[in-house]
């Protein structure tokens, strides 16, 4: 199991907005290490409990700072005000 390329591709969000995860993903790619083949192939594994937590954590705008400016920007954006 991995996390898929629209991750990538479309980026991170909800209703609306989404914003950029590629610094996340490669933080990922180096904690989980990555598949070696198939449809996912380089994309972070998620094999264990461990790793669907540390996904959570780093991509969650709740649980990651970065990620929550990141998200704060992209509603700033879409709505047109800081």
């Amino acid at each position: 199991t991995s996390i898929g390329p629209l991750m990538e591709k479309i980026g991170n969000g909800g209703k609306g907005i989404a914003w950029n995860t590629q610094s996340e993903m490669d933080l990922l790619r180096k904690l989980n290490y990555t598949k070696a083949d198939g449809p996912a192939k380089g994309q972070p594994m998620l094999n264990t409990a461990i790793d669907a937590a540390e996904m959570i954590l780093t991509l969650a705008p709740e649980t990651n700072g970065q990620v929550a400016v990141k998200a704060w920007a992209a509603l700033s954006e879409f709505t047109g005000r800081d």
